[in-house]
């Protein structure tokens, strides 16, 4: 909870308190002024103004309405579109989810199965190679990676050979309404995986190196330990070793490392979503950035520490569970 209140009141000071005492203006008096410069009515300009208490002073009466308001989930109106905030992120929350979802599920398997093996062979040629991946997946940056196979699987064979591989950019409907026999239902969309494929591609391929890497570090210290020693020389097999030992005691750090990455699936890869312009959280982050609609953006950052906040208290459940140390 005080990490949420933290939060909240940092994300406030950054966004109302700065920019009027560093710039002298309220960005959200400007968004006003420029509607009125484009004929807008003035009825709707007063209801704009009153609905954000922007004729309030800062402290106290914009920061309790702020704060209450949040607190309950209510998000008011976009600066940008003038439609409810919840609406907004509740129609790009599934296209979000279901990109970094995915892409955070498939970069933690491959990379503990390649960390697990590169570890347990550490010397030979398969562990230099895997470590030698693991450190290109982590310093190629994902937009260089976006750009990449934009331009190489989708751009470059429609222009050269008039081939559409992958969509240049968008997406589609998760879900599409069918009818068989006079009888309607939504069934998944198959042409959704064709628009996720690249975006889905540059994700994986920038993040499951660190994850290969992180693995093999904590594998390899385990593996390091006196227990293990004692183990192999009374005959333990290898897997029951593996099994019974050096994963148990991983998993405490590995699934705090899970939890801290479990927010980003909902603040979403706002590069890769704007490069794709893919229709989610992380797009709608960087056009509420820049149009300075900081009703969205406080919406998204209170979200993200909630869901941050969530994610370590069930880890922590987790932790006690797998780690017989923490029940000591």
């Amino acid at each position: 909870m005080l990490l949420v209140i933290f939060v909240l009141v940092l994300e406030f000071i950054i966004l109302r308190v700065l920019p009027i005492a560093i710039y002298g203006f309220d960005p959200a008096i400007m968004i006003v002024k420029q509607a009125e410069q484009q004929a807008a009515r003035k009825a709707d300009i007063d209801e704009f103004i009153q609905s954000f208490k922007l004729d309030k002073p800062l402290f106290p009466d914009q920061f309790i309405s702020y704060f209450v308001k949040i607190l309950a989930f209510d998000f008011g109106i976009s600066f940008r579109t003038r439609t409810p905030v919840a609406e907004e992120i509740l129609e790009r929350i599934p296209n979000t989810v279901i990109l970094l979802g995915t892409s955070l599920i498939i970069s933690i398997v491959l990379g503990f199965i390649l960390g697990t093996y590169a570890a347990t062979n550490k010397g030979k040629r398969s562990d230099q190679a895997l470590v030698l991946i693991g450190m290109m997946s982590y310093a190629i940056p994902s937009y260089i990676l976006g750009i990449l196979l934009l331009m190489g699987l989708a751009y470059m064979p429609k222009i050269l050979w008039g081939i559409t591989l992958f969509p240049l950019g968008g997406s589609t409907v998760v879900l599409k309404e069918i009818n068989i026999a006079g009888i309607s239902f939504n069934m998944f969309n198959p042409e959704y995986l064709w628009y996720m494929t690249l975006p889905l591609l540059a994700l994986v391929i920038a993040s499951f190196g660190a994850w290969a890497y992180y693995v093999r570090q904590l594998v390899m210290v385990e593996l390091g330990q006196e227990y293990i020693v004692t183990a192999r020389a009374i005959g333990l097999k290898s897997r029951y070793i593996m099994r019974s030992y050096v994963f148990r005691n991983v998993s405490a750090p590995f699934t705090t490392a899970v939890a801290l990455n479990i927010p980003f699936i909902l603040s979403g890869a706002i590069i890769i979503e704007t490069i794709f312009s893919w229709h989610g959280l992380g797009r709608y982050i960087y056009d509420s950035v820049v149009n300075y609609d900081y009703p969205a953006i406080q919406a998204v950052l209170y979200i993200v520490a909630v869901i941050t906040a969530i994610s370590l208290f069930i880890a922590d459940i987790i932790i006690y569970k797998l780690d017989p140390r923490v029940k000591s």
